[in-house]
């Protein structure tokens, strides 16, 4: 009979995951130290608010939370876990979404804060806050990105699918007998780290669309955060020389999709399947 994996022997192989990132991608890990640094300034010293005024403290509150669950996102994703990393990573995004609907409006921050604890409230907050349906306008078009991965999240990492086990399948050794394994395949945690980088970008990209009136010394931190776009692509061409030795052609076409015009078409097709013409 065989025994079950001791939970030591989990840790021990998410810290070996994680050192072996460390060690071969030394441009990934310096891209998401950059991404943890940049949402740290947001929260600590950046963002001017006033707690007294509600839709400001529920911001600040907020932006703490996207910045705890992007470095959960990237550390579950670095370990082998991008399904669980993902799950995270979707809520972030779901914080950053709420951040642009309350931004200067009281009445919405306070629905956000009620939802929780007055349920019937609940009906109203679905009908001002529900994610991707209520950010299809315009007014939202810098959320586009992030909408597009709050889908793909759903199916890959929040839902129990098939496509969430993919890559913790190891094979079919007989006719009653699978191997799976509790980390995803080693292979395919570098793509799912420069995902994450990649998300955590385009979470500072629209945060600063929301709260430009609210972040001190706005024009120097704009050139901060820009400097982020070349530390990134330094990190995407290192994994993508890796993902062509090791891995197939699909995930390298992948990460080569990602330019706004992509971003569009994936956005169009998602409000499509709410907005059917």
């Amino acid at each position: 009979m065989s025994k079950s994996v001791k939970f030591s022997e989990h840790l021990k192989n998410n810290k070996l995951n994680f050192d072996a990132l460390s060690s071969n991608f030394p441009k990934l890990i310096e891209a998401a130290e950059h991404i943890n640094d940049l949402f740290d300034q947001l929260y600590a010293e950046r963002f001017q608010h006033d707690n007294q005024i509600l839709w400001q403290f529920s911001t600040a509150k907020m932006l703490f939370g996207i910045h705890s669950c992007w470095v959960n996102y990237f550390i579950q994703s670095a370990q082998g876990y991008n399904d669980v990393g993902i799950m995270i990573g979707r809520r972030a995004i779901e914080y950053t979404c709420f951040v642009s609907k309350i931004k200067r409006r009281d009445s919405l921050a306070k629905l956000w804060n009620q939802k929780t604890i007055d349920k019937s409230k609940l009906s109203n907050f679905n009908n001002k806050f529900t994610i991707p349906q209520k950010y299809f306008t315009p007014k939202y078009s810098h959320l586009k990105p992030l909408l597009v991965f709050h889908n793909y999240a759903s199916e890959f990492g929040v839902h129990g699918n098939h496509a969430s086990l993919v890559s913790k399948f190891r094979g079919a050794e007989y006719r009653n007998k699978i191997s799976m394994c509790f980390q995803d395949i080693p292979e395919g945690i570098p793509h799912s780290c420069v995902t994450a980088i990649q998300i955590g970008s385009y979470i500072l990209d629209a945060l600063l669309v929301d709260l430009e009136q609210n972040i001190r010394n706005i024009d120097e931190f704009k050139k901060i955060v820009d400097s982020k776009n070349t530390i990134i692509d330094k990190a995407i061409n290192e994994v993508m020389e890796f993902t062509e030795q090791y891995l197939d052609q699909e995930l390298v076409v992948k990460l080569n999709e990602i330019g706004p015009g992509k971003i569009d078409d994936l956005f169009n097709e998602l409000r499509n399947n709410y907005e059917p013409t």
